[in-house]
C-alpha cells in the first residue's frame, strides 16, 4: 500500500457515503484512480466491507469471563449465534470484550441476558458510553 491508499482509507473511514469524486479532488486525482485504487483495496481484502453506522441511543463495552473448562473459540461461536456484531477476545481482567450497539437500554439488557446463558459463561461486566470524546 502507498500513501493514496491510505489516504483514501482515512476517508472512507471518516464518512464511507464520501463519492469517489470528492475524495478525487481532495487528493488531486481522477475519479478513474480512486475508483479503481478502492476496487484494488476491496480484491486485496484490505476492504473487507462497507458498514452502516447510525446513531444507536445505548452502547456499552461488555467483559466477558469464561470458564476455563470450556474453549473460549466454542463459546465465542454460541455468542455469535444470538447476534452480537463485535466480539473481541482479548488478554487481561476478561477472556472477551463485547460491543454492544442499541436503540434502547432495555433492548440492551435482553442481549445481556442471553449472553449470561452461554454455556462457559461465567460473568459479564458492562460498561456504559456516558460521552462520545471523539
Amino acid at each position: 500500500m502507498d500513501e493514496l491508499d491510505y489516504k483514501v482509507l482515512s476517508a472512507l473511514r471518516n464518512n464511507s457515503r464520501e463519492s469517489f469524486l470528492s475524495i478525487s479532488k481532495d487528493f488531486g486525482v481522477s475519479e478513474g484512480t480512486i475508483r479503481n485504487r478502492v476496487k484494488e483495496l476491496v480484491k486485496r481484502g484490505v476492504i473487507e466491507k462497507f458498514t452502516i453506522d447510525s446513531r444507536h441511543n445505548y452502547f456499552a463495552f461488555i467483559g466477558l469471563k469464561i470458564d476455563s473448562n470450556h474453549k473460549i473459540a466454542s463459546v465465542l461461536k454460541d455468542l455469535k449465534k444470538i447476534g452480537l456484531k463485535k466480539v473481541f477476545e482479548v488478554a487481561g481482567k476478561f477472556d472477551a470484550i463485547i460491543i454492544l450497539d442499541f436503540m434502547s437500554r432495555e433492548d440492551a439488557n435482553i442481549v445481556i441476558d442471553k449472553i449470561r446463558l452461554v454455556s462457559g459463561v461465567l460473568g459479564t461486566e458492562t460498561f456504559p458510553i456516558l460521552n462520545e470524546v471523539f
